[in-house]
């Protein structure tokens, strides 16, 4: 009976230098991005990753941000409303 199968083995274990590399990479464009779901992948592809819990507070202040400022439309719409009622 021939042996089972191996999984072929990951371009670099878990704790490697490589690893920490490209975590440290996947972290500083997540860090640098305006988008939340950059930040979520960091935090899918690394949950348990060095940097957890600044992408944590990254995208707790992105919601907050989100929800504070009205959209550009809603501006607007403020905007021509003020000047409509003049």
């Amino acid at each position: 009976m021939p042996p089972p199968v191996q999984p072929p083995p990951s371009p670099s274990a878990p704790g490697t230098a490589a690893d920490e590399a490209t975590e440290l990479a996947y972290w500083a464009a997540a860090r640098d991005s305006n988008d939340i779901r950059d930040v979520d992948a960091y935090l899918t592809t690394y949950p348990r990753g060095r940097f957890v819990l600044l992408a944590r507070n990254k995208v707790k202040r992105m919601r907050l941000a989100m929800n504070s400022e009205p959209p550009a439309a809603t501006a607007l719409a403020r905007c021509a409303a003020r000047c409509w009622h003049r």
